[in-house]
């Protein structure tokens, strides 16, 4: 079985500052797969359990540390030297990170055609809760899939869910000779809106584990890789990751501010956002690096929850 790496499919909106941009809006009215949602928009908590692990960045979520404070509101000025990374930052995650997406980086790309498994978020503008084997394959993402020398068809197995559930994909090439495995997931976002993560990967389905209850956005940096990420860069990364999901056109209200911290050499980000409409996606976000569908950082946050 060859191994894929498909063009990217999604129109990059023209007004940010960052060029790297892989979460679009999904659910237009000529989306078949809106033709009947499943659901209306849950508002998700930002609570987690009371059990809290530790992450720094000479210790990974996995294993555990003593819990520190989270980043403070001083944190105020954005630089343009990767030197100023706030490496002896600790931040308290919820248990239920541990060995997601959320906590764990992901191996970076060396190139877009390198094979390597990716990531991509696409915002479901209605908010489902829900989405059946049927609407997962109609779309934008899983329908509109190719390579650039052949379109697929997909097979996708059953239901997605904010409570977990999963989709597996099998999309094959017109020729049967190429089969490319897409691992989908539904989780709350920004806005009371809902996201859907894709995982492609030309081997196989991989290890992908999203925790449930937890709001998620994601976005690319416009770095060219991981330790050249700036508290300025990761600013702008956030705001657009966390906007996405209220203005997909890319047009951000300039009252929107963030303020970052960089952590492990730029495998983790932290970040302050406020001043979103109603504070729909206000708080604390926790960035961590995993591969998108160019060599650019890709950046999913996961919402920790309020103290």
């Amino acid at each position: 079985m060859s191994c894929v790496t498909p063009a990217r499919v999604l129109i990059r909106p023209v007004l940010l500052v960052s060029a790297a941009f892989s979460l679009a809006a999904c659910g237009s009215p000529s989306d078949p797969a809106e033709a009947d949602p499943t659901g209306s928009a849950e508002e998700s908590s930002a609570g987690e359990s009371a059990e809290k692990m530790s992450a720094s960045s000479s210790v990974s979520p996995t294993q555990g540390s003593s819990s520190a404070e989270p980043p403070t509101e001083g944190t105020t000025s954005a630089s343009d030297d990767p030197s100023t990374s706030s490496e002896d930052t600790e931040v308290s995650l919820p248990s239920s990170w541990e060995g997601t997406i959320l906590a764990e980086p992901g191996t970076s790309r060396t190139s877009e055609s390198d094979g390597a498994s990716y990531y991509e978020a696409v915002i479901d503008r209605e908010g489902r809760t829900s989405l059946t084997a049927e609407q997962v394959a109609q779309s934008e993402f899983i329908a509109g899939f190719d390579d650039g020398d052949q379109t697929y068809v997909p097979d996708c197995n059953s239901s997605a869910d904010t409570e977990g559930a999963m989709v597996l994909c099998r999309l094959t090439g017109e020729d049967d000779s190429v089969v490319v495995t897409v691992q989908v997931a539904l989780a709350p976002s920004a806005f009371g809106k809902t996201v859907v993560i894709h995982h492609v990967d030309g081997q196989g389905p991989g290890d992908f584990t999203v925790p449930t209850g937890t709001e998620i956005v994601a976005a690319a940096s416009e770095e060219d890789d991981r330790a050249s990420v700036t508290e300025g860069s990761a600013q702008e990364t956030v705001i657009e990751a966390v906007m996405l999901a209220e203005h997909p056109d890319g047009d951000i209200p300039a009252e929107v501010e963030a303020t970052c911290q960089v952590l492990d050499s730029g495998d983790h980000l932290v970040c302050d956002v406020t001043g979103t409409t109603d504070g729909g996606g206000d708080g604390t976000w926790y960035g961590t690096a995993q591969p998108g569908d160019d060599t650019e950082p890709y950046y999913v946050f996961g919402l920790l929850p309020q103290s």
